[in-house]
């Protein structure tokens, strides 16, 4: 037993040292989809499922200009020197991310490969993406109610100064009366 035992371990151990390391490194993310995707889905007619908010998020976040800016917050574009290479490296992080829903809100953002340190980064970089672009949509949104609440006042404002105008023109006209 001990003579057969030995050689399949050896032989196991080779497999194992053959196999490469794959690491894998992912986020969940909490995200208000009435917020967030209602304003991009607006104007269609039938009531998206979510299936439907799953791609979308997932267009969103893996579109070109997130995953050039990915490469540029990981330091990958520094490593291709042709527009082929740059092309090559965009479709292999597409398709290494993925998007998935675990809960009604709650979304898993995750990244495979052979470097932990880069499966961490490209990770940490699309919650940063995903984050600014979204707290820009609030400061807007925060912006936009500020206005409204100040050009609201200044309408009140105005409206005051006319009523108190009339009262003082009403006591003026029935000064007699009034005492």
């Amino acid at each position: 037993a001990v003579l057969v035992a030995w050689p399949v371990c050896v032989a196991g151990w080779i497999v194992v040292a053959a196999v490469p390391d794959n690491f894998r490194s992912s986020a969940v993310v909490y995200v208000d989809t009435e917020n967030i995707l209602k304003p991009l889905l607006q104007g269609l007619t039938i009531e998206t499922d979510f299936v439907a908010e799953v791609a979308l998020m997932q267009r969103t976040l893996l579109s070109r200009p997130n995953i050039e800016k990915v490469m540029r917050l990981t330091d990958l574009d520094l490593l291709s020197t042709s527009a082929t290479e740059v092309e090559r490296m965009v479709g292999t992080l597409q398709s290494r991310i993925d998007v998935r829903r675990r809960a009604p809100n709650l979304f898993e953002i995750g990244y495979e490969g052979k470097d932990p340190e880069l499966a961490r980064d490209v990770v940490q970089a699309l919650l940063t993406i995903f984050v600014e672009s979204n707290l820009g949509r609030s400061r807007e949104d925060m912006d936009t109610a500020r206005r409204f609440i100040v050009e609201q006042i200044r309408t009140y404002e105005r409206q005051l100064d006319e009523a108190e105008e009339r009262i003082a023109g009403f006591k003026q006209k029935n000064m007699g009366l009034l005492a």
